[in-house]
C-alpha cells in the first residue's frame, strides 16, 4: 500500500487508534504515511498488510468505517494482534459483508440468551451445547454467537478461564456488529479473570476500547460489562488510581443493567473493591447486598465469593469463629457441588478459614489451610502477601523463627500481581526476624519506619498495611527500646485510625500493656491488658486470650503476688498445649511508680465534666477549651498542657495552664489527628485513672466533632490567609505548613519537584507557587509528560525549525520558550522518555535548549516546577529514569498528602466545590451534618479529584436541593 492509500484507509481516525486496532505503534503508523523517497519511510509487510487489506475491503464491501468495525485478524490465528501475545483474536473482517443471524437461528438462541440473563445458567450452558451440535445454527455469526456466550458461561458458572478461552481460540470471519461487540466484551471478562497465562489488564483494557465504538444506546448492559471486566482487572492488580476512575462512574455504571445477572455483578464489583478501599461497615452493608442478590438464582460462583467476603468482613468485626468457620465449609461445598475452578474466591476462602481456625487454637490445621491458600495464589500468580501475613503471624506464636525467615524469603522471590508490596513485607519480616534473633543492623528501626511508609506509599490498601504495623508493632513491643516501641505505637494508632478494626484494637491494647510493663506502669498495663483480654474472649480468640493470661501473669509476677509462680507454670502449660510458644518473660527496665501520698480521687467527680465533654452540636474549637478547662477544675493546682503531635512527632501547642508539665496522656480524635494532654506534678493511680478516662472520653467527643465536619479552628501560630489563593483549600496543619512554605519560596526560581498520589492537586499547588512567585505576571504553561506521543515529544518541548522534519511546515518554538520568563509546569514527569532526559538536563543545568533544525544553542529564562505520582528513585533503579536527572530535580521537593491524611481538608475542600460548581444563577446548596459525616468517613483513594467528581456530580441533577445530604453524596 502507498502512504496516500494508508492515509486515505485512516481517514479521520487518530493515528494512536489506528495503530491500537492494527496491532503497531503509532510511529509505526506515522513511518508508513512518510512521502516516498523520506529516509525513514517504511512499508506494511506480512500479516499487517494483511490485516491493512482486509480493514480495506471490508470498508469498500460493507460500507463502514472504524466505527463500525472491529480491528482485523487472521481467523485462525491465537493472539491479539502480534504473534505471541496470548488470547483469542479479536472479531476480523473477512471477503465480503458480515452476514446478520438468520430469524430461525436468531428463535433458537433467544432462550439460551435468556436463560443467562435471568441467572439460569447451567440451564443455558446446556441449550448451548446442544444447538451447537445440532446444524440448526447454519451461519458463522449464529455460531460465533453461541461459542461466545458459551465462553461467558465457562466464566460466570465455574471461573474457568481456560475453558472460555478454548472456546474463542481462533474465532474471526464476516461477523455482524453485534456479534463482535460481544465478542469484545468476552475478551474483556476474559483476561480479566485472575490466572497466570490469561490475565492481562491491558488485554482487557484494549478490549474495551475497541469495543467503544460499537456501542449503541440500546448496548446499556454491554457498557456495564466493559466498565464491570475493567474494574475486576485494576482491583486485581490493586492500581489504585485506576480502580478509583472507576469508582467514580460506578453509580452510573450500576444503575444500568436490568437483567438479574447484571445487579449481581454490579453488586460484586462494588463489594470486592469495598474490602480494599472502605470501613468495615461499608464493606459489610455492600457484602450483605451481594449476598442477598447471588441467592435469588442458581449463581453458585457469586453465592461462593459472596460467602468468602462476607467471612472475611465478619473476620474484621471479630465475630465469633463458629459462625464464620459455618459459612465458609457451605462455600466449599458449593465449590465441590459445582465443579468451580479455583480462582482468588478459593484462595480467600482458604485464607480465611486458616485464620479462624488459628482463632480457635487448632494452629495445625490452620497451617494446612493457609498452604493451600498460598498454592492456589501460586498457580493463579496472584499475591501470596495477605495469606504470609497471617502465616507469619501463626510461626511467630510458635516462636519458629527459621520458619518465619524462610516464609519472607521466598515472599522475596515472588514475581506477579501487587510484587512491590509483597517485596516490601517480605523485607519488613526478614529485618524483625533479625530483631528477635538478636542481630539487627544499628539502624533497624529507622529502615523499618521508612519501610512500613514506603508500604503505605505503594498500596491503599489500608486493611494490609494495618495488618503490617501491627505485626510490626509486636516484635518492636518487646523486642525494641521503650522509645522504638512507643514510637511504633504511634504508627499503629494511626494505622488503626484509617482502617479501624476490633482485632487489631485488641492486639493494639495487648502490645500496649507489654510495654507499660516494661516502664514499670504496672497498674495502666494491667488496664490495658484486661481491656485486650475482653476483646479477644468475645471473639473467640483463644491464642491471644491465652498469651494475654499469660502477660498477666508476668505481672502478677513482677508485683510480686503470692501465687504469681504458680499461675505462669500454668499459662505455660496451657500455651505449650495449643501449640503456642511463651512470650519472653517481660522484666521492668524502670522502677516501678511509687505510691503517691495524694487522697483517692472520687469517680462521681468525673460525672459532670464528662458530661460537660459530651454536649451534642460541640465543635472541635470548643472541645479544646472546654477539656483543659475541665482538667483544671479536677486539678486546680497543676500545670496542663494540651499539644497536637504531627506524624513526625513534632508538636504544636493548642493550650496551656502554668509551669512544665511531667505526664501526658495520648489521645486521637479518630479522623486523623493526634493530641496530648499534659499534666504537672507526681500522680497517684487514681489520679491516672481518672485523666486516662477523661482523654478516652474526650476522644469520641473529638471524633463525633471531627466526622459532623466540626474541625479545629485556626491556631496562634497558623499562617495568616492575607495572601489567599484562588483554589487553594488549606484547614489542616500539614496543608497551612506547605501554603507558608510556598509563601516563603516567592522569591526563589530554584526547581521544584512535587510528589503525591494521583488526585491529590499537585497542579494547583504548582499554580501557587507560580501566582505567589515574582513570575507571576509571565507566562505559567503546563506540559504533561504522559500525554504527548513519543515520536513528537522533542519536537513540542524543545521547538523545531520549518522543513527539520517531514511535516514541520512552520516554525515551532516549543513550550520551553512559550514560558519565556515565567514557569514551566512538567506534569508526570516520570514518563519522560529516556532519550530526551540528558537534553532537559542541559537545559535546567545552563538554561539552554537546542530546537530541531537549529544549529547553536538558545538561551531562556524559565523557572521549572515538575510532578510524578511515581516513585523516580525506584524508576532510577529499574534504568527508566537517569540518577543525574533525579538529583538535579530534587532541589526543593515539596510533598502533598494523601486526602485520607488530612481529613480536616475534606469538608473544606467540598465546601470550596459546591460554591465553584453550583449552576451560575442558582443558590449554592448547604452541605448537611449527615453529608459532612459521609465525605469525612469515606477513604478518598482517588483524593481531591473523585472528591470534586463526587460533589459535582451531586449538583448535577434537578432541582438543585437546599440541604446536600448522605443521600446526594453518590460515588
Amino acid at each position: 500500500m502507498t502512504p496516500s492509500e494508508i492515509r486515505e484507509l485512516r481517514g479521520g481516525i487518530s493515528r494512536a487508534a489506528f495503530a491500537e486496532a492494527l496491532g503497531v505503534t503509532p510511529l509505526t503508523v506515522y513511518r508508513w504515511e512518510l512521502p516516498p523517497g523520506s529516509p525513514e519511510l517504511r512499508r506494511p509487510r506480512g500479516k499487517v498488510l494483511a490485516r491493512l487489506r482486509a480493514w480495506a475491503d471490508s470498508r469498500a464491501a460493507v460500507g463502514t468505517g472504524f466505527g463500525n468495525v472491529a480491528a482485523p485478524a487472521d481467523s485462525c490465528e491465537i493472539g491479539s494482534h502480534e504473534a505471541g501475545e496470548g488470547g483469542p483474536a479479536p472479531a476480523g473482517m473477512s471477503e465480503g459483508a458480515a452476514t446478520d443471524l438468520a430469524p430461525e437461528e436468531e428463535a433458537a438462541l433467544l432462550p439460551a440468551l435468556a436463560a443467562i440473563d435471568q441467572c439460569q445458567l447451567e440451564q443455558a450452558e446446556s441449550e448451548l451445547v446442544g444447538l451447537l451440535g445440532s446444524g440448526v445454527l447454519r451461519t458463522d455469526a449464529a455460531r460465533a454467537l453461541a461459542r461466545i456466550s458459551l465462553a461467558k458461561l465457562h466464566l460466570l458458572l465455574r471461573h474457568d478461564a481456560k475453558a472460555a478461552f478454548a472456546t474463542l481460540v481462533g474465532m474471526g470471519g464476516g461477523l455482524p456488529r453485534s456479534v463482535h461487540l460481544q465478542l469484545h466484551v468476552v475478551s474483556a471478562m476474559l483476561h480479566a479473570a485472575v490466572d497466570a497465562r490469561l490475565f492481562n489488564p491491558g488485554k482487557t483494557n484494549h478490549h474495551a476500547a475497541l469495543a467503544e465504538p460499537l456501542l449503541t444506546e440500546a448496548d446499556d448492559e454491554e457498557r456495564f460489562l466493559l466498565w464491570y471486566a475493567q474494574l475486576v482487572a485494576a482491583a486485581a492488580t490493586f492500581e489504585a488510581a485506576m480502580v478509583s476512575r472507576l469508582v467514580e462512574r460506578a453509580a452510573r455504571m450500576c444503575e444500568l443493567p436490568t437483567t438479574p445477572l447484571g445487579r449481581c455483578l454490579a453488586r460484586e464489583a462494588m463489594a470486592a473493591v469495598s474490602l480494599g478501599f472502605t470501613h468495615v461497615a461499608e464493606t459489610a452493608r455492600r457484602a450483605d447486598e451481594y449476598l442477598r442478590i447471588a441467592e435469588t438464582g442458581p449463581l453458585p460462583l457469586h453465592r461462593m465469593r459472596a460467602l468468602c467476603w462476607r467471612a472475611e468482613v465478619l473476620l474484621e468485626e471479630a465475630a465469633p469463629p463458629e459462625r464464620i468457620l459455618r459459612m465458609l465449609e457451605e462455600a466449599e461445598g458449593l465449590q465441590r457441588r459445582h465443579r468451580i475452578v479455583d480462582g482468588t474466591h478459593s484462595m480467600v476462602l482458604h485464607r480465611n478459614k486458616g485464620e479462624v481456625l488459628m482463632r480457635l487454637g487448632r494452629l495445625a490445621e490452620a497451617e494446612h489451610e493457609l498452604l493451600d491458600a498460598t498454592r492456589i495464589g501460586s498457580e493463579l500468580g496472584y499475591t501470596p502477601f495477605r495469606i504470609y501475613i497471617v502465616l507469619a503471624r501463626l510461626y511467630w506464636q510458635a516462636g519458629d523463627v527459621a520458619e518465619t525467615r524462610a516464609l519472607a524469603e521466598r515472599l522475596l522471590r515472588f514475581e506477579g500481581l501487587q510484587q512491590d508490596l509483597s517485596h516490601a513485607f517480605a523485607g519488613i519480616v526478614l529485618l524483625l526476624c533479625d530483631v528477635v534473633q538478636g542481630a539487627p543492623p544499628s539502624d533497624w528501626f529507622e529502615r523499618l519506619a521508612e519501610a512500613l511508609a514506603s508500604m503505605r506509599r505503594v498500596s491503599a490498601w489500608a486493611i494490609a498495611h494495618r495488618y503490617v504495623v501491627t505485626y510490626a508493632l509486636g516484635v518492636c513491643s518487646t523486642h525494641a527500646t521503650p522509645e522504638q516501641a512507643r514510637r511504633m505505637l504511634h504508627l499503629a494508632e494511626r494505622a488503626l485510625e484509617w482502617s479501624p478494626s476490633p482485632t487489631a484494637s485488641a492486639l493494639f491494647r495487648r502490645y500496649r500493656g507489654d510495654l507499660l510493663a516494661r516502664e514499670g506502669r504496672f497498674v495502666e498495663a494491667r488496664q490495658s491488658l484486661e481491656a485486650a483480654l475482653a476483646t479477644f474472649e468475645l471473639s473467640g480468640n483463644v491464642p491471644e486470650g491465652l498469651l494475654v493470661r499469660r502477660t498477666l501473669a508476668n505481672l502478677d509476677l513482677l508485683e510480686e503476688h503470692p501465687e504469681a509462680e504458680a499461675r505462669m507454670d500454668a499459662t505455660a502449660a496451657q500455651l505449650l498445649d495449643a501449640g503456642i510458644a511463651p512470650p519472653p518473660l517481660l522484666q521492668a527496665e524502670a522502677a516501678p511508680a511509687a505510691p503517691c501520698a495524694h487522697s483517692h480521687f472520687e469517680i462521681e467527680r468525673l460525672l459532670v465534666p464528662l458530661q460537660r465533654l459530651s454536649t451534642r452540636g460541640l465543635g472541635a474549637p470548643i472541645l479544646q477549651k472546654e477539656l483543659l478547662n475541665v482538667a483544671g477544675e479536677l486539678f486546680p493546682d497543676r500545670a496542663l498542657r494540651l499539644e497536637e503531635v504531627g506524624s513526625n512527632g513534632d508538636s504544636i501547642l493548642v493550650g496551656s495552664r502554668r509551669g512544665e508539665v511531667d505526664a501526658w496522656f495520648d489521645f486521637s480524635d479518630g479522623v486523623g489527628r493526634r493530641l496530648r494532654l499534659g499534666v504537672g506534678g507526681e500522680l497517684d493511680e487514681s489520679q491516672r485513672a481518672a485523666i486516662t478516662l477523661l482523654v478516652s472520653f474526650a476522644a469520641l467527643a473529638f471524633e463525633v466533632a471531627g466526622l459532623r465536619g466540626f474541625t479545629a479552628a485556626p491556631r496562634p501560630d497558623a499562617p495568616a490567609d492575607d495572601a489567599s489563593l484562588p483554589g487553594f483549600v488549606a484547614a489542616s496543619e500539614s496543608m497551612r505548613r506547605l501554603k507558608a512554605e510556598l509563601k516563603r519560596l516567592s522569591g526563589s526560581r530554584a526547581t521544584i519537584i512535587i510528589t503525591g498520589e494521583s488526585g491529590t492537586g499537585k497542579e494547583v499547588v504548582a499554580r501557587a507557587i507560580h501566582d505567589l512567585s515574582q513570575r507571576a505576571a509571565r507566562p505559567y504553561v503546563t506540559f504533561n509528560s504522559a500525554a504527548i506521543p513519543r515520536e513528537l515529544f522533542e519536537g513540542q518541548l524543545f521547538g523545531y525549525r520549518k522543513g527539520s522534519f517531514t511535516g514541520a511546515t512552520s516554525d515551532n518554538p516549543g513550550v520551553i520558550r512559550a514560558a519565556e520568563g515565567g514557569t514551566l509546569f512538567l506534569d508526570e514527569i516520570g514518563e519522560l522518555p529516556l532519550d530526551v532526559q540528558p537534553k532537559l538536563l542541559r537545559f535546567l543545568e545552563n538554561g539552554e535548549i537546542f530546537p530541531l533544525g537549529e544549529r547553536s544553542p538558545v538561551r531562556v529564562d524559565v523557572r521549572v516546577i515538575a510532578a510524578t505520582h511515581r516513585d523516580l528513585l525506584q524508576l532510577v533503579g529499574e534504568g527508566k529514569f537517569r540518577e543525574d536527572l533525579y538529583y538535579r530535580l530534587q532541589v526543593i521537593p515539596v510533598h502533598l498528602p494523601p486526602l485520607r491524611e488530612r481529613r480536616e481538608d475534606v469538608v473544606a475542600l467540598a465546601r470550596h466545590f459546591i460554591a465553584r460548581l453550583t449552576p451560575e444563577g442558582r443558590e449554592p446548596p448547604v452541605l448537611g451534618r449527615d453529608g459532612e459525616l459521609a465525605l469525612v468517613s469515606h477513604p478518598w483513594p482517588g483524593n481531591v479529584r473523585e472528591l470534586r467528581n463526587v460533589i459535582e456530580r451531586a449538583l448535577a441533577f434537578d432541582p438543585l436541593p437546599k440541604i446536600l445530604g448522605a443521600e446526594h453524596l453518590r460515588r
